[in-house]
């Protein structure tokens, strides 16, 4: 795959994923990794011959888009099923391989039928998300827009509790500025959807603050607690926002780990490589893994679970263990012999 044409349509909104895929995009061809790529408005494909790319790649920009049935090798990346699922259906049927930016989504998708579908989560752009050199000037900070509903009442209960605060707009590319001058980054989802907030913020270095993802796979990336921390009510979210402003030292430690986790494994250059890796594969073979769980899951070390094992434990089973990062982990503290077992195989 040398030679990638990213589709999307950037002119209502510049922040739109593609955007970033493109950067992503970029970076690899500087690094050797593929020969070129450019980018396509939906309308110029019809000027666009198959053998000028060795990969299409349609990333959901929110706005009908035709896919074009001559020019394959095709990949889709539906970012949106949580808010237009039969759209990205729609999309899905016409591909050659289907990501999908939510887990619920991507089963959905493979309950419809369609065959070749991985989860691919959103991710960070460090460059553009990571965090800055600035003043510290608010104890709670949210960028984007509130919606009528959960989110905008909660934004308001946030403004009354906490003045130092900053919810509303601002340039995608200077976002990082407010959530690096932030204590805590604000997030609530829509529709229990794992949103680009939930990367971006993590990437500043702030702590994110978010509703509980954990049914969407939130906690197969992220523990709450060790990279972020999460809330289930109005309640919660004002005990744990009261509780680490008043405890520095914790918000800083898991702001850290958190900023660390989501560059390491997070990022839409990983995000790039693993959509080359199964067009590649799909280039050889007609059939495609279908998998609703990032490879990043299967690499985490569980620190959590690591704690509850006693450091005097000769002999350890580790069902599910992943790429075995656990058992690593077991064997580089104490002296034991650690089984895994792991039904995936390619992790």
């Amino acid at each position: 795959m040398q030679r990638v044409a990213v589709i999307f349509d950037d002119r209502p909104r510049p922040e739109t994923t593609g955007t970033y895929c493109l950067r992503a995009l970029q970076q690899l061809r500087e690094r050797g990794q593929i020969a070129s790529v450019q980018h396509l408005l939906p309308e110029e494909l019809e000027r666009v011959q198959s053998d000028q790319c060795d990969l299409f790649l349609y990333v959901d920009d929110g706005l009908p888009m035709q896919v074009r049935d001559a020019l394959r090798p095709s990949v889709w990346w539906a970012i949106d099923t949580h808010l237009a699922f039969e759209r990205c259906l729609a999309n899905a049927q016409q591909v050659d391989a289907t990501f999908a930016a939510q887990r619920d989504g991507a089963r959905q998708l493979s309950a419809r039928g369609i065959r070749q579908v991985e989860w691919l989560p959103l991710a960070c752009d460090p460059k553009v998300h990571g965090r800055r050199v600035v003043p510290e000037q608010y104890d709670v900070a949210f960028v984007g827009n509130a919606f009528p509903g959960v989110r905008d009442q909660l934004i308001r209960l946030l403004e009354r509790h906490f003045p130092r605060n900053f919810f509303g707009r601002h340039p995608h590319d200077r976002m990082a500025e407010i959530y690096s001058a932030s204590r805590t980054v604000f997030n609530r989802s829509l529709r229990n959807d794992i949103n680009m907030r939930v990367f971006e913020g993590l990437c500043s270095g702030s702590l994110l603050v978010t509703n509980d993802l954990e049914e969407n796979g939130l906690a197969e990336m992220f523990q709450d607690g060790v990279h972020c921390v999460t809330y289930r009510e109005a309640e919660e979210l004002l005990d744990k926002l009261q509780f680490y402003l008043r405890h520095d030292d914790r918000l800083e430690e898991i702001a850290e780990r958190g900023r660390q986790e989501v560059i390491a494994r997070h990022t839409y250059r990983q995000r790039m490589e693993r959509v080359l890796e199964v067009a590649s594969h799909g280039a050889r073979s007609t059939s495609l893994p279908v998998r609703v769980k990032d490879q990043s899951y299967f690499e985490f070390d569980r620190p959590d679970v690591l704690q509850l094992v006693p450091h005097t434990a000769k002999d350890v089973l580790d069902l599910g263990c992943g790429a075995g990062r656990l058992g690593e982990s077991l064997k580089r503290r104490q002296n034991a012999s650690v089984t895994g077992v792991e039904r995936d195989p390619e992790s």
